[in-house]
């Protein structure tokens, strides 16, 4: 689940924005590109492409950690 983000600004976070990635939002990791430049993530029904350096902008909780 999307908690928060970094100092994320501009155009950037208007960008994660459009693509679902709001807080409370959620979603997982499917896969990472072979020389580790991008992840792709399901959210909400869809599938995105994002590079590393816009992952690490989102803080993520893991929502599994409270299951028994």
């Amino acid at each position: 689940m999307i908690d928060d983000y970094r100092k994320t600004k501009g155009e950037r976070r208007r960008r994660l924005l459009k693509m679902g990635f709001a807080k409370g939002a959620s979603g997982r990791m499917l896969r990472e590109a072979v020389l580790k430049d991008s992840i792709e993530v399901e959210l909400g029904g869809n599938s995105l492409s994002l590079r590393r350096a816009e992952a690490a902008d989102i803080i993520v909780k893991d929502i599994n950690e409270h299951l028994p």
